[in-house]
């Protein structure tokens, strides 16, 4: 959207008594969003051709050949478009059309460098979201001067106790800013904030607002120190700094962090709203009609103080709440009771645990297979899943051994009560069952000075774990280096060490992947170790379905095409991941074939 157009169309906003916009990148985002195509066509929105999608033969060997190619078609192209030799014809034209900048006649941030030849660019490929043939230089972002009025707190899902700057109002880049973000309090006193100050701010990427830096020349005699507060602002429990705890060879080396957080947990209103909004969201239990809005009112009227407490909910307490009718409630009151058959990777997810996203959530199911295990597992345990590391590992296991945490879930799962039945339990995977040995246990037991071969040194000459439990300096001296050997016998003499080595055995027993345990024969996921990749719009299902899928199957679903990819799946649209796996002769199918797949396999669609 030009300046020019931007101006008119806030000017029409003003007549008709509507809302105006910020600045021409939001008006055209919005412009695009409307679900009435007549509003859309309305906006004084322009298009310009930077490239083009699949083609069933070159236009041009050259990528300003394509563009010119299409200006001759009468398509729209950029004014400003150069074909520039060398770096130094690059940084000129940078140079030159920064100080152009404010002339143009629509708002630009930088500049985008592209490699013209298009041979060149296919034999460079595109990572995930961009392609590697082109890169962007930004401008420097604008910035202004203005005062810190004050720091506040916002406390988040986790009950990361976050400052806030509130500014007197300044515009910087055509937008009024009057917050920004202060990250921690390891950035307060990096910039040396004071309240009081007076500040540089900028919008990072021309977008988030940013305290660049303060001006102590114009600092007040009256200015006050950023404090963190005691308790909680929203509900009044203590505010306790993190601590990070580094593991690693039997030692613990503990440090503060730079996050604060309310030990309030679901008895701060914050928190609670925060854990319930992302427990109902669509990657989670999926429960439709529960907007944020929402949720924050039956928080605030106290008709929930857990996600249990969703499914205690009646028809008469909904329909009170501002915005709901008949209908509306009993389709809410119907969605939350159509939730209760989720997946366990679903239902892992929506708990909200630290660290674990939806990636993680699917390796502990498809893995562990059952809740139980997951409850059960012991940090050093989890740790055999692939992409779990140990601190991620002792996250998961805190989570389950909360005494709050574990009423939620029971409350949950009681048929008394919520009665939430979790699909896809079974039996431990193959893969993970076949991961143990005695080496790999010793190894992760980080004994000072025992790597992952003197790890299995010790394992071929003992045999059992507690065969280098009770093995003398003698004997040991018979498998290791002195230095090492003495190691492992001064770890091992410390009984809490023994204890939890032979906990951590009686587990892997329990879930029967101990290395001497019977291993079930049970057949491998068809498409585990293979890389699939979706691209284009499938018409059966939706593309989050389809990798639901395929994961059901063991394979992965990357972003991007590599020659490590195994299959290409391609709908209607499908551009440049399509074009690549043609170039690098990969299997591609189209949805019929891929439905067809999926039913070989027993996958209903």
């Amino acid at each position: 959207m030009s300046k020019a157009g931007f101006e008119r169309l806030n000017a029409s906003q003003l007549e008709v008594g509507g809302k105006t916009f910020a600045n021409p990148r939001n008006a055209a985002a919005g412009s695009l969003r409307q679900l009435d195509s007549k509003i859309t066509a309305s906006r004084p929105l322009e298009f310009c051709c930077y490239g083009i999608g699949r083609v069933t033969a070159d236009i041009s060997d050259t990528h300003i050949g394509n563009l010119k190619q299409l200006q001759k078609w009468g398509m729209p192209i950029s004014h400003e478009l150069k074909l520039a030799k060398g770096i130094q014809d690059c940084l000129e034209y940078y140079r030159d059309i920064g100080e152009r900048r404010n002339s143009l006649p629509y708002e630009i941030d930088g500049v985008v460098f592209k490699v013209n030849s298009i041979a060149s660019q296919r034999e460079l490929g595109f990572r995930a979201r961009e392609p590697r043939w082109a890169i962007a230089h930004k401008f420097p972002a604008m910035e202004e001067l203005t005062e810190l009025l004050d720091v506040e707190f916002q406390v988040g899902r986790t009950g990361a106790v976050t400052p806030v700057a509130r500014l007197k109002p300044v515009k910087v880049a055509g937008v009024t800013v009057a917050n920004a973000t202060l990250h921690n309090m390891d950035e307060v006193a990096r910039l040396g904030l004071m309240i009081g100050d007076t500040v540089i701010i900028r919008r990072a990427g021309d977008v988030i607002p940013q305290v660049v830096a303060v001006v102590p020349e114009r600092r007040p005699e009256n200015a006050r120190a950023v404090q963190v507060p005691e308790h909680c602002p929203v509900c009044g429990s203590h505010v306790e700094r993190t601590q990070l705890v580094k593991r690693s060879k039997g030692k613990e080396t503990v440090s503060e962090g730079a996050v604060y957080r309310c030990v309030g947990r679901l008895a701060c209103g914050a928190q609670l709203k925060q854990a319930i909004i992302h427990f109902v969201s669509r990657r989670a239990m999926d429960i439709d009609g529960l907007g944020d809005k929402t949720i924050e009112q039956l928080v605030d009227e106290k008709l929930i103080g857990s996600p249990a407490d969703l499914y205690k909910l009646k028809y008469e307490q909904i329909i009170d709440l501002e915005g709901f009718a008949d209908i509306s409630s009993k389709k809410l009151i119907a969605a939350i009771e159509n939730s209760k058959t989720p997946t366990l990777a679903r239902f892992i997810y929506a708990l909200g645990i630290p660290d674990v996203g939806e990636e993680t959530a699917k390796v502990l199911a498809r893995s562990l297979a059952s809740l139980e295990r997951v409850q059960k597992a012991l940090p050093q345990v989890l740790t055999y899943l692939p992409d779990v590391g140990l601190e991620v590992a002792h996250e998961i296991h805190s989570f389950f051994e909360d005494s709050h945490n574990q009423d939620v879930i029971n409350a949950l799962l009681s048929p008394q009560e919520c009665g939430l039945q979790l699909q896809e339990q079974g039996d431990l995977s193959a893969e993970f069952a076949a991961s143990t040995t005695l080496g790999g246990l010793l190894d992760k037991l980080h004994v000072p000075s025992v790597g992952p071969g003197a790890a299995q040194k010790l394992a071929d000459k003992f045999v059992t774990l507690e065969g280098v439990i009770k093995a003398d300096w003698l004997d040991m001296r018979q498998a290791l280096p002195e230095k090492q050997a003495k190691a492992v016998r001064e770890f091992f003499d410390n009984e809490d060490n023994a204890n939890r080595a032979l906990a951590i055995e009686q587990q892997l027993k329990d879930f029967g992947m101990h290395w001497l345990s019977e291993i079930k024969v049970v057949e491998g996921l068809p498409e585990a170790g293979h890389t699939w990749v979706l691209t284009g719009s499938l018409e059966l299902m939706s593309r989050d379905v389809a990798k639901d899928k395929l994961e059901s199957l063991g394979a992965k679903v990357a972003g991007s095409v590599s020659a490590k990819t195994h299959c290409v799946v391609a709908g209607p649209g499908a551009g440049s991941k399509l074009a690549k796996a043609s170039e690098l002769g990969l299997k591609v199918l189209d949805e019929e074939a891929f439905v067809a797949f999926l039913a070989k396999h027993n996958i209903p669609v």
